[in-house]
């Protein structure tokens, strides 16, 4: 943080600074360090100045535009409340202020910069003008980055001046200065306003997954905060942490926090576990002093350390390290030094001149920690958690493992603006004892690993934490025997009620297993491998295999305008931004599902009478549902369509297509609509062709119609008794979205061959190109939590989908990296609490079972 007089802003620093102040002072001198010290002192390159005089002490920023006076205080006060060390020779005065742990050093000046003879009076009635004026000038004096970061400032001028106005509200003002350091991505640049702030760093898989989340609530039509969002993601990743570690030997700090700043504690193989979240929070205290906050911290550490000494290895896990004190970082690394190391070289570099270099070390350590440690970081790990990286890399028992950090290391120096808002800005230039500076590209860890991902979540492992476990020799994933397996499985079955679980595991690239479990109707037709399920919106990995192909052979272009092809119209109420195909095939075309409309494509069968009229005992639906597509289509998206409606389309949140991605059932029965116009195909014939066919898979098909071969009955609890029933055989208008059928058998080909690039053993069985293809991200909107194929959800290394249906519920999903995978199709009822909840178990087991087969 910048250096304000007397300020209670935290200031980063280290234990170990180089600062060496020349002159002595006589001892019969009899002067008050502060009398001794009159004059005018600078801060070069922080725009910070002193100005001592007889019992006065004034504190100013400045810039070229201007200069503020942020601070005046009398001898007595100065001395009593805020100064805890101070010395001054001829040409220079160390500072170090009570409660801060190293001081600041200004050197003489002959007098205040001329701009400082008349400050600027702070005021809430600033002129917007005198604002952005200072601020500009405060980034184009002070900021350090502009070339590295790519942006021009003197081209924000003249782009942003022309739009303030005297008049123009605090909003407006606010807004117009954060869109002019946005494009820097610099986590340390900040404004902060009486009531906002703003902030933007580099863009990370962890908060683009945030921000896809908060996006994919917008699906139900509700809207969340990001902040929200966040908080729930770290707490979800503290639960991750703690599943590692033997109950009994975890503890963390605060006690009750769901994210906090330590948790530790040994795995079941003697592993320790360090997770680190900031390096400022050690105290039991609120509001204290960063020197209480380092003396807080020791003792935490000294204890921790003791309870980990004798454990194999170290996972210190500072993926989410949010920062802090240097001194802390540093107090931490000190903890693993087997020998003194240079940690930091900083000095200020700006176009206002060069700070005064310094150097922090780390002492050699004789009971340092010197088993193998796995550093883990990602780009979530700023400030002070990347000095920690920095200088913890230097010990060789340290192996860095995951995604570069975020680049951000400079302290944040502030500046007060004539309305008494506040900016942060990085002036400082680290650099490690080689001399090579990480601002914007981060500390790189020498074993790249995924440092996020929702399937972290769904597994509730980190691959990173298993790099790690496996490079020490120790147990990642628990192993599960056939028997085991299916003894655990019938147990669940019978917990959640669930007549009929099919279910087809690829373990080390090859299919290991597949099997049934309970009956499949009401005549006691056991379940196989072979039984037939309807797989809801598993059937859109089907549909992208099938796209896929026809964009192979040319039958289809993804970037092309869907609009000419189609006998309606698509009438976005605020956009006429083309849609393509790669827009539906990602679910960023802008097309929403409107449950008030969407549900009432379901149909019996039979009559063509509405399911959800049935299901929910009212006539809010058509009593009789006609199940042609295009003009379903038709209704749904052109204005003059019965079912048109603003919800029917993003628009509503103010995006256009390609703007976020937002999961669609009728944009991705509408990509199958499309396909048919340009092939002058059916979905069905083109399918059976390319997909289907080569792979054997003969219990596969679009249930369009009625299906001729036995169906896995669909089953649903009443919400009126709570009692199991069977469903009535149905269908819906948007077929492609949801209707195909198929068993485990079948689909575990169909996984085989997508996790070899299209092979089954040695015979190239489905199009090599088209595989790579379904399987690689085809748009990445910023709006995101994975990204997406053909359809396919792409996360890392993993691959997956989902279905669920009245009635239905599934999965498919697949490691490529380490070819393992399963299929698991059951009739379980995703609207009941018991049944959805032992889904997700029976998930889990499964899950474990395809990564720790054992025969």
């Amino acid at each position: 943080m910048s250096v304000k007089l007397f300020s209670r802003t935290p200031i980063a620093t280290a234990l170990f600074a180089t600062l060496v102040l020349s002159g002595c002072s006589s001892d019969k001198d009899t002067r008050t360090e502060l009398q001794k010290a009159e004059g005018v002192w600078n801060k070069t390159a922080y725009g910070a100045v002193l100005d001592i005089q007889d019992n006065k002490v004034s504190a100013y920023e400045y810039n070229t535009f201007g200069c503020i006076k942020v601070n005046q205080l009398s001898h007595e006060q100065a001395n009593k409340e805020f100064i805890a060390e101070l010395k001054s020779t001829d040409t220079a005065l160390n500072l170090r202020e009570k409660g801060e742990i190293h001081a600041q050093t200004y050197t003489i000046n002959k007098a205040l910069p001329t701009q400082c003879n008349t400050p600027i009076n702070v005021t809430e009635d600033a002129s917007p003008n005198q604002v952005f004026e200072y601020f500009w000038h405060a980034f184009n004096d002070y900021y350090a980055f502009f070339e590295l970061r790519g942006v021009d400032w003197s081209q924000q001028y003249v782009k942003f001046k022309p739009q303030i106005s005297d008049d123009m509200t605090d909003e407006a003002l606010f807004s117009t200065l954060a869109a002019m350091v946005a494009p820097l991505k610099d986590g340390h640049v900040n404004i902060w306003a009486k009531d906002a702030n703003f902030y933007v760093g580099k863009d990370s898989p962890f908060m683009k997954a945030a921000v896809g989340i908060q996006g994919n609530f917008l699906r139900a039509g509700e809207q969340t905060s990001l902040d929200d969002v966040f908080n729930t993601m770290l707490g979800h990743y503290t639960e991750i942490s703690k599943a590692y570690l033997q109950p009994d030997s975890m503890s963390q700090f605060p006690a009750q926090s769901d994210f906090p700043t330590l948790l530790w504690g040994k795995t079941a193989d003697n592993v320790g576990v360090i997770v680190l979240n900031n390096l400022e929070s050690f105290s039991d205290t609120e509001d204290v002093t960063a020197e209480a906050q380092l003396a807080a911290a020791e003792t935490l550490l000294d204890k921790v350390m003791a309870q980990l000494k004798d454990t194999d290895g170290l996972i210190l896990d500072i993926r989410n390290n949010q920062g802090g004190h240097d001194a802390i970082a540093l107090e931490v690394a000190n903890y693993f030094a087997d020998k003194t190391v240079l940690a930091v070289n900083k000095q200020a570099v700006t176009p206002a001149g060069m700070g005064l270099p310094v150097r922090y070390q780390v002492l050699k350590n004789d009971s340092a920690y010197t088993n193998p440690v796995y550093l883990l970081t990602s780009q979530m790990t700023v400030s002070a958690g990347e000095v920690l990286a920095m200088t913890l890399e230097q010990f060789d028992h340290i192996h860095t493992v995951g995604e570069p950090t975020s680049g951000a290391l400079s302290d944040i120096l502030t500046f007060t603006l004539p309305n008494g808002w506040e900016v942060g800005l990085s002036n400082e230039v680290y650099r490690n004892a080689q001399g090579k500076a990480f601002e914007l590209i981060g500390i790189v860890p020498k074993h790249a690993q995924s440092a996020f991902s929702v399937h972290s979540f769904d597994e509730a492992r980190f691959s990173s934490y298993d790099f790690a476990l496996e490079q020490l020799n120790k147990h990642t994933h628990p192993t599960l025997a056939v028997d085991e397996f299916e003894t655990a499985l019938e147990q669940l079955q019978t917990k959640g009620n669930i007549p009929s679980i099919a279910v087809g595991v690829i373990h080390d690239g090859k299919v290991v297993y597949q099997n049934g479990f309970g009956i499949a109707d009401e005549s006691g037709t056991p379940v196989t491998a072979d039984s037939r399920f309807y797989l809801a919106s598993v059937s859109k990995t089907l549909l992208g295999a099938t796209l896929a192909h026809a964009e192979g052979q040319g039958q289809i272009k993804l970037d092309k305008n869907i609009a000419p092809q189609l006998p309606f119209s698509i009438d976005n109420p605020t956009s006429d931004k083309p849609i393509t195909l790669r827009h539906l095939i990602t679910h960023s075309s802008g097309i929403l599902d409107n449950n008030a409309v969407y549900l009432c494509s379901y149909y019996l069968r039979d009559n063509h009478s509405s399911l959800m009229n049935l299901l929910a005992q009212n006539n809010n639906c058509p009593q009789v549902i006609d199940p042609d597509m295009p003009r379903f289509f038709e209704n749904y998206l052109s204005a003059q369509g019965d079912y048109y409606f603003n919800e029917n389309f993003s628009s509503q949140f103010g995006l256009t297509p390609g703007d976020a991605s937002i999961y669609s059932n009728v944009g991705a029965a509408l990509a199958g609509y499309v396909l048919e116009q340009d092939s002058q195909q059916s979905l069905p014939s083109l399918s059976q062709k390319t997909v289907f066919g080569p792979l054997n898979m003969h219990n596969t098909e679009w249930a369009i119609d009625k299906p001729q071969k036995p169906i896995v009955q669909r089953a649903g609890f009443s919400p009126q008794t709570g009692e199991l029933f069977t469903l009535p055989d149905y269908g819906s208008i948007t077929y492609s979205d949801g209707n195909a059928v198929s068993s485990v058998k079948d689909l575990n080909q169909f996984l085989l061959a997508s996790i070899h690039e299209g092979k089954i053993g040695d015979e190239q069985v489905l199009d090599q190109n088209a595989v790579k293809n379904m399987l690689s991200i085809q748009y990445e909107p910023a709006q995101t939590v994975i990204h997406h194929g053909y359809f396919w959800n792409i996360d890392q290394q993993f691959i997956s989908h989902g279905g669920t249906d009245f009635g239905v519920r599934n999965k498919i999903f697949a490691d490529l990296k380490r070819k393992n995978g399963f299929v698991l199709l059951t009739n379980a009822d995703a609207f009941n609490e018991n049944s959805e909840q032992t889904f997700t178990e029976i998930e889990a087991l499964v899950r474990t079972f395809a990564n720790g087969y054992e025969e």
